[in-house]
């Protein structure tokens, strides 16, 4: 977890415009859900 926290990190820098952080937000609360789905199955 703490190597998607780094990458995150790195991809709010890389953004240079407003119009991509909020892109990238939005793709990320997906991929923050999807991994809890994720996790949620493997622990059921």
């Amino acid at each position: 977890m703490l190597g998607i926290k780094f990458v995150v990190i790195k991809l709010i820098f890389m953004s240079k415009s407003v119009q991509n952080l909020y892109t990238f937000r939005r793709n990320y609360t997906k991929l923050v859900y999807f991994l809890k789905e994720e996790l949620y199955y493997e622990n059921v």
